[in-house]
């Protein structure tokens, strides 16, 4: 596993880990305490329904105990008091009372009043099915007290009705009076429901069975948006609907927008964390591995040039390129090392093979003049052999130096051969200017006037020199490159045949 595989999955593993404890504790522990306070709340408010209609109702009730237990209601049914309605239904009292409808029936369920409130005044009507259909004469003549919803007039109401008797009670019961309500804004207002919650009552145009189960107490079990529930009559008939409605988000999720926004915040935090340590520590330290990855690959071994904040890193770095420095030093000095005659300080047979390949074939892919020049001591075992070869090395010490000194351009080369021969590759443009050179390199060993009294043309120490002068250069020489060395060998062989202390020139041409 890499590093930066390991920071990712360690990031992932944070998240996961957070997200999922957040998550949980939302949703095993915050969200049924939520959850069961907003049910609560939502029955409370459901219950007030109950409380203001019984409320509503009980008073109404006692209202209409009053009038039923009253003489002048008694003698009205028994027929003493024809005025009665008028004198006391219709009064503007009466009509402040918030009864919607009166209805008074005698014993054997004759209709002997009602009248309902129309254009703020009660209007008679010889039909009690003018005011409801709902009202079972039968059940409100059984008992003393009875209530129960209704519909009147096609909205949701309730009647209250209690048997009519004397004030004293010592009489038996001669009607019923009943008095109906309607469901009205006052009644509404009193529910007093929190802002957004809808509350409707609907009556129902056919009463009947429904998908809606009739109730008569109001328990919720759930948390919805909508709630409804049935109202029945006492024949167990749904004649309304009641609903309550809540606002889209007053419920509660396990996953609300707030909870999503706080587990995201939370969880910035590792991203932000791992996206800081990827960009600070992780990526650079991937791009020294990849550069390192790199340099084993190939084998060159180079600075680490990169802008870095972390300390630790940037002295990493700075360690490392001082190690890359003497690397390269050594590389160097290995080079050299290799490249260079020991003894004489010049480049060495090895790389003048190397230099001379590549010369070679550069000139054949160019037009121009390429010259090789074998030198060698004239009478150098007798040097050795009189003076000692310690001498010797010091006579080829200096030797190499002055020849050094003829052979500065950049397209020269001069290394020793092998022994007491060096050997120069240039480039003089025609044999004149070539002869001048090896005349010069001739004159330069003599002007040393190193004591050699062994020699038998000389005094001092001389040399020969043999080259092989090539006009024009192309690729007719490809493959003739020690044919041109062989012919500089053999110039010198020459000059060393015919009296040493001088140079011989062979021209190395197409023709040849």
């Amino acid at each position: 596993m890499n590093l930066k595989t390991l920071v990712w999955l360690a990031a992932l593993s944070y998240t996961l880990v957070i997200g999922g404890s957040l998550l949980m504790y939302r949703l095993l522990v915050v969200y049924p305490t939520i959850e069961q306070a907003a049910l609560e709340l939502r029955q409370n408010n459901i219950s007030a329904l109950t409380n203001v209609y019984e409320h509503d109702r009980d008073t109404f009730s006692l209202f209409n105990l009053d009038w039923a237990k009253w003489d002048n209601t008694y003698q009205y049914v028994s027929g003493q008091r024809p005025s009665f309605p008028h004198d006391n239904i219709s009064s503007p009292s009466f009509l402040e009372t918030g009864t919607d409808a009166v209805v008074i029936l005698n014993l054997q369920g004759e209709l002997l009043y009602a009248s309902q409130k129309k254009q703020k005044r009660f209007q008679t009507t010889d039909n009690i099915l003018n005011i409801t259909q709902d009202l079972d004469i039968n059940y409100v003549l059984k008992r003393d007290s009875q209530f129960g919803l209704i519909r009147h007039n096609g909205r949701p109401a309730y009647y209250v009705s209690h048997l009519i008797q004397d004030s004293a009670k010592q009489k038996k019961p001669n009607g019923v009076l009943i008095f109906i309500r309607d469901f009205n804004q006052r009644f509404f207002k009193r529910l007093n429901l929190p802002n957004g919650v809808n509350f409707e009552l609907t009556a129902l145009e056919n009463s009947g069975k429904s998908s809606v189960p009739v109730v008569s107490v109001f328990n919720i079990s759930s948390l919805k948006n909508k709630y409804v529930f049935g109202l029945g009559n006492t024949q167990g008939n749904i004649i309304a609907l009641a609903q309550f409605t809540y606002p889209e988000n007053s419920t509660p999720t396990a996953l609300d927008s707030t909870t999503m926004f706080s587990i995201t915040s939370l969880l910035t935090l590792p991203l932000f964390i791992t996206v800081i340590i990827y960009f600070m520590l992780l990526r650079p330290i991937i791009e020294i591995s990849t550069h390192i990855n790199r340099m084993k690959k190939t084998g060159e071994v180079y600075r680490l040039n990169q802008k870095n904040y972390i300390t630790e890193i940037d002295g990493f770095l700075k360690r490392f390129n001082t190690l890359v420095d003497k690397i390269h030093s050594y590389q160097k000095k290995l080079l050299n090392d290799s490249n260079t005659d020991g003894l004489t300080q010049i480049f060495n047979r090895k790389y003048f093979d190397e230099a001379y390949d590549t010369a070679w074939r550069t000139s054949t892919r160019a037009n121009s003049t390429f010259n090789i020049v074998m030198i060698d001591i004239d009478y150098f075992k007798k040097y050795n052999d009189h003076y000692g070869h310690q001498q010797g090395d010091t006579a080829l010490k200096e030797v190499a130096q002055a020849l050094h000194k003829l052979t500065r351009r950049a397209e020269d080369t001069l290394a020793r051969y092998g022994g007491e021969e060096f050997v120069i590759i240039c480039h003089s443009p025609n044999t004149e200017q070539l002869k001048a050179k090896l005349q010069s390199i001739i004159q330069s060993i003599r002007d040393l006037q190193i004591e050699h009294n062994q020699s038998d043309i000389c005094e001092t120490l001389t040399i020969s020199c043999g080259a092989c002068f090539i006009g024009t250069t192309g690729q007719w020489m490809t493959n003739l490159k020690l044919d041109a060395l062989k012919m500089a060998d053999d110039a010198l062989y020459e000059a060393k045949s015919t009296g040493r202390n001088k140079y011989c020139i062979h021209n190395f041409s197409s023709e040849d």
